[in-house]
């Protein structure tokens, strides 16, 4: 487990009262790789592009079971994220290999923002910056 090796994970599983964070189990890796794939879908990017981002945007198995990948579930018990670390370059470093919310989850408290994404003027907002 790349985060416990760094001492990043003294205390998790983390609880908070609207989340909470635990390891990944190896039978959710089809959902997370789901979950991936649609959350990058959201920023509307075209189909072909998508298409080559399929094995990037996978959750292995084999992650899991080494404790390198993390979800957040809602109050529900429903995923609302995943976050999977690599090793860094150097050797006690960690890379953010994976961050990615489940669609409904993003922006969902935003007001004004929602309401852009709502008729399509958000990602017009996003690429001016």
């Amino acid at each position: 487990m790349l985060a416990a090796r760094a001492g990043l994970v003294p205390g998790l599983p983390l609880m908070h009262p609207a989340f909470y964070i635990r390891p990944a189990r190896v039978e959710e890796a089809a959902a997370l790789s789901d979950l991936c794939f649609r959350s990058k879908a959201v920023w509307g990017y075209d189909p072909e592009f998508m298409a080559l981002m399929l094995a990037a945007l996978g959750v292995a198995g084999e992650d899991i079971a080494a404790g390198d990948v993390w979800v957040a579930t809602g109050a529900d018990g429903q995923i609302a994220g995943v976050v999977a670390l690599a090793p860094g370059d150097a050797p006690s470093a960690l890379d953010l290999n994976k961050l990615f919310i489940e669609p409904r989850h993003i922006l969902r408290y935003t007001g004004p923002v929602a309401e852009l994404r709502e008729d399509g003027r958000l990602r017009d907002r996003l690429l001016a910056l």
